[in-house]
């Protein structure tokens, strides 16, 4: 009670005269970096020229750095760059730990365990890889390709998912919000996916999900049907082999495609009104097998 209390205090003190002195602030997530790659990261990431300020936050390590970063051509037209290092302000830093103690409550909120095998992040090491938490899956009465075509039904699982954060996770996430512009669940190191079945119970395919927990919205990481077929999310995407194994997932593969796709079915002919072609199409019993190409 004492802690939710302490919490309740901070909000209040962050909703009056903190806010009022810190500016929205653009931030990067730069997990187990060195102070180098933390400059390497935010000068990849602005534009030539212009000058930025943003705040970089290694979640793992617990630090944060601010810096300014200036890009700019010389006399003679060469591109130059400066990164300077500045303080962070107290009330700033306020900010920052709370996302530190943020990650803390969402594991025990979400009943997260240590995941050794995490894979969605890259460079896992013995070392690090404690740092790493999954959330166990989630099942939710949703069709796949419903999920990942339609905000509202993403709307509707992000609901559940986040019906049970406690009262010091939602207040600490409102202390964040208009300083971080975005904070996903996997730059807290914590990985989930939301199982989907039908009425019957059945697995009809799966999501691996991250909470945006600033934006209070779902992002797909990558989504899979009934038949572990990647549902593309992008045209880039559509390009390969797909398998449906009933005639009502084949329509929902079809309706999805031509919905999210302009989409020529017709093997053996080539249309400039379309963006992919079915190359290939064989049916043996209930089971048919797309092959795809995009321009």
């Amino acid at each position: 009670m004492k802690k939710f209390a302490l919490l309740f205090a901070l909000f209040l003190l962050m909703s009056s005269g903190v806010k009022a002195a810190l500016q929205p602030m653009e931030s990067v997530i730069c997990n187990f970096c060195t102070d180098a790659q933390m400059r390497n990261k935010i000068e990849r990431e602005t534009p030539l020229p212009s000058t930025k300020q943003l705040l970089v936050i290694d979640i793992a390590q617990e630090i944060a750095r601010q810096y300014i970063v200036t890009k700019n051509f010389d006399n003679w037209g060469e591109p130059q760059t400066s990164t300077v290092e500045i303080s962070i302000s107290p009330q700033l830093q306020d900010v920052v730990n709370n996302i530190f103690l943020l990650r803390q409550q969402l594991i025990i909120d979400f009943g997260a365990f240590p995941a050794d095998d995490f894979t969605t992040q890259t460079n896992v090491t013995p070392q690090n890889s404690s740092f790493y938490f999954r959330v166990p899956h989630r099942q939710i009465i949703a069709d796949p390709y419903d999920f990942v075509q339609s905000s509202s039904v993403r709307r509707d699982v992000y609901n559940v998912l986040t019906n049970t954060l406690s009262g010091q996770s939602r207040l600490l996430v409102a202390s964040t919000v208009g300083f971080i512009n975005s904070l996903l669940l996997t730059d807290l190191g914590i990985s989930m996916t939301v199982v989907f079945v039908d009425r019957q119970g059945n697995k009809i395919g799966e999501a691996i999900v991250a909470i945006d927990v600033t934006r209070e919205e779902l992002v797909v990481l990558n989504a899979f049907d009934q038949a572990s077929n990647r549902i593309p999310q992008t045209v880039a995407q559509v390009p390969g082999s797909y398998s449906t194994v009933s005639a009502a997932h084949n329509e929902a593969f079809v309706n999805y495609m031509n919905t999210s796709y302009s989409i020529n079915w017709d093997v053996g002919s080539v249309s400039s009104a379309h963006y992919c072609q079915v190359v290939t199409s064989n049916t043996t019993g209930n089971r048919t097998i797309y092959r795809f190409n995009c321009n």
